[in-house]
């Protein structure tokens, strides 16, 4: 299960437990994908030290690291 944030057309938010994208327009939209597409303009997602942010209508995700820890130049403190 993954912590969602649903931000909608509208300019509302909500933040909701769901396994997958899939399972998100199966509960909250009754299977209607064109519905979700309709309503829904961000999903935002946490995975380990990424976050994750994909719009609904171009389909693009976008990921940037949300973890002050993960250093992408290597080891810290090397000379």
């Amino acid at each position: 299960m993954k912590e969602y944030t649903i931000i909608y057309k509208d300019g509302n938010s909500e933040v909701a437990m769901f396994p997958n994208k899939q399972s998100i327009i199966d509960k909250k939209f009754g299977g209607n994908s064109d519905a979700f597409e309709k309503e829904v303009k961000m999903l935002q997602w946490t995975t380990l030290s990424m976050r994750y942010v994909e719009d609904i209508k171009s389909g693009k995700i976008n990921a940037v690291i949300s973890t002050a820890d993960a250093n992408p130049y290597g080891w810290r403190g090397r000379v």
